[in-house]
């Protein structure tokens, strides 16, 4: 693994929606890596134990981005710390991959049933999107009628196939779920974060998409 931070580090924390937050390196306990938990209590109430985050600190060539998971929320110390656990290898990162961009559009989002060797469709509404994830919105009512109500619908993990239309290219990405909060709560809908699999094949049509619609979103009417 590549070198760490040292404690009293400046560091930032990222989600996989692209949600960030400044810290620094308090401690480090064994495998664990312990940063200060961000001020804000929303932020804190919404991370909970294994939510999948990114650790990530400027270094001699470049921004330095490590793979963690939250294994420790609450650390009592002088201030409040968090576990982070690495999950995986430092890599330098490409800045593009964590810049979204705005899209309102139709989607659908294919599961795996436990009962059939179909997957079950679900239709949702694409909020944004970038290179690595994207963000889209679900209605309450359609999850419990898709999925039966028997089980918590788009958990944390969940493996799925994300179709949409970006532009002028269709694309059918696999990925899994890292994140859900709610989503205009007053009329029930849900925010859903997906990260997509390493996708050598779609990754040129996609950052083509991408650019071409945050020039859309610029471009005055």
């Amino acid at each position: 693994m590549s070198v760490l931070p040292n404690i009293n580090d400046p560091v930032i924390v990222r989600t996989w929606a692209g949600d960030e937050f400044r810290s620094r390196i308090e401690d480090k306990r064994g495998a664990l890596i312990c940063v200060a938990a961000p001020l804000d209590p929303p932020v804190r109430e919404r991370m909970h134990e294994g939510a999948e985050l990114f650790l990530t600190w400027t270094s001699g060539d470049g921004v330095a981005v490590l793979p963690v998971r939250l294994a420790l929320p609450n650390i009592a110390d002088t201030i409040t710390l968090w576990g982070l656990r690495p999950i995986g290898e430092v890599w330098r990162e490409q800045r593009r991959e964590f810049v979204r961009v705005d899209v309102d559009g139709p989607m659908t989002m294919s599961v795996p049933s436990p009962q059939s060797p179909e997957p079950q469709v679900l239709n949702a509404r694409l909020v944004d999107i970038g290179e690595a994830a994207l963000q889209a919105a679900v209605t309450s009512s359609e999850l419990s009628i898709l999925l039966g109500g028997n089980r918590q619908p788009l958990a944390e993990g969940t493996t799925l196939l994300s179709s949409f239309r970006l532009g002028d290219t269709d694309f059918a990405l696999s990925g899994r779920v890292t994140a859900r909060r709610p989503h205009y709560p007053e009329i029930g809908w849900l925010s859903v974060i997906v990260a997509f699999d390493h996708l050598p094949q779609e990754e040129n049509l996609l950052r083509r998409e991408i650019y071409a619609q945050q020039l859309r979103v610029r471009r005055p009417s």
